[in-house]
């Protein structure tokens, strides 16, 4: 009979604190609605290679041999888009989310012969990749003055032109060693495929998962502002009347918040994606301690004080958190400060650490305890 009782008693709670039935409705749709565009927004595939629109103002044999180098499929680190003017460049570089242009200028095949390049690199507004492409082009510009001056080596030398079967030769040996070495040595990129897809090249980045759990974070320290409010407190003194009545009242605000937190978590799997085992169970445990939280924060604080502390509180446990910056680049105080939050525990356990899912599920517990310790104290002043 308790169970039963005490899930009803959830359900009502629930509807006091979403404001009615009709109200924890619009909450999970407003929820859902900022869920599937963070997932829009997110969750796009992240490039593989940088994309550069080029401009090939000489179109020499030279050039030409620059963009192959640039796109070789065995150590390609680039993916290159042809176009015949600036113009053109700059419209497609929206609709392919380029890094930039490559011009490679009239007088290219000269100035590589005598030491320069000729080559302009325009990066596009907001690149975060654009020292990265300018060593890409720089170090492939390199390999190829290599290759013509090796030629201009080999005849001085010589003290004669190179014939044909000795150009294809040399030829041959430069391609080899392009395939095996490369014109730029590839860089491995160490962390969560979330971490590397987005925050390669600075701190500040965001992911669906941090987003979901700002929202999740925010909905129920704003719900949980309820237990603190006059209503909630009347209620209460009647519930506490009946035997064990404080544990029945603890357990009913603990099962109303993680019911309305488990219904966000299910819809930010429905927009983002289905989650793995793992991903799952870190959901739940970061839902039970972010309800534990909630509750904490409105039966010290009261309902007026929690409602108007929760948007600062979900905000600043998100940034520390890692849901919008990278802890792990930024590293010192922030990278530590980052597992005193729920957010970065679970954050931190969807990189398979096992012991964030534990942590999680203790506070909560510890947070649970520390509520019911409140309440008891409160009902036995009450009685004095």
């Amino acid at each position: 009979m308790k169970c039963p009782k005490l899930i009803n008693l959830a359900f009502i709670k629930l509807r006091a604190m979403a404001g009615g039935a009709v109200g924890a409705v619009l909450t999970l749709l407003l929820a859902f609605a900022m869920f599937v565009t963070a997932a829009a927004a997110l969750n796009t595939p992240k490039p593989e290679k940088l994309v550069l629109a080029v401009v090939d103002e000489s179109n020499t044999a030279l050039s030409a041999r620059l963009t192959d180098m640039l796109a070789y499929e065995k150590t390609a680190s680039v993916k290159l888009i042809p176009c015949q003017n600036l113009a053109m460049a700059e419209a497609l570089i929206g609709q392919y989310g380029a890094e930039g242009t490559l011009v490679i200028e009239k007088d290219f095949d000269e100035a590589l012969a005598g030491g320069g390049t000729a080559l302009a690199f325009y990066a596009a507004p907001g690149t975060s990749s654009a020292e990265a492409a300018e060593e890409i082009i720089a170090a492939n510009a390199v390999a190829l003055r290599s290759r013509l001056r090796s030629r201009i080596y080999s005849e001085e030398l010589l003290g004669r032109g190179l014939t044909a079967e000795e150009l294809t030769k040399l030829e041959v040996l430069a391609d080899a060693a392009l395939e095996r070495e490369g014109a730029f040595a590839e860089t491995q990129v160490v962390g969560s495929g979330a971490v590397a897809g987005s925050s390669v090249f600075g701190a500040f980045y965001a992911r669906y998962a941090g987003f979901a759990a700002f929202i999740v974070m925010l909905c129920l320290l704003m719900l949980g502002a309820f237990t603190g409010s006059a209503d909630a407190r009347s209620a209460a003194q009647r519930i506490r009347s009946l035997r064990a009545g404080e544990y029945l009242e603890a357990g009913a605000n603990m099962a109303a918040l993680v019911i309305f937190g488990l219904c966000l978590l299910i819809l930010s799997y429905i927009a983002g994606g289905a989650p793995k085992a793992l991903e799952a169970l870190a959901g739940v445990a970061f839902v039970f301690c972010t309800a534990a939280l909630s509750m904490l924060l409105g039966s010290f604080a009261g309902s007026e004080r929690a409602e108007i502390a929760s948007p600062f509180i979900a905000l600043i446990t998100s940034l520390a958190g890692g849901c919008f910056i990278n802890p792990e680049a930024i590293g010192g105080a922030l990278k530590t400060l980052s597992f005193f939050t729920p957010q970065g525990l679970y954050l931190s356990a969807l990189n398979s650490r096992w012991a964030c899912i534990i942590i999680l599920v203790l506070a909560g517990l510890l947070m649970t305890v520390l509520c019911l310790m409140n309440a008891r104290a409160a009902a036995q002043k009450r009685r004095r």
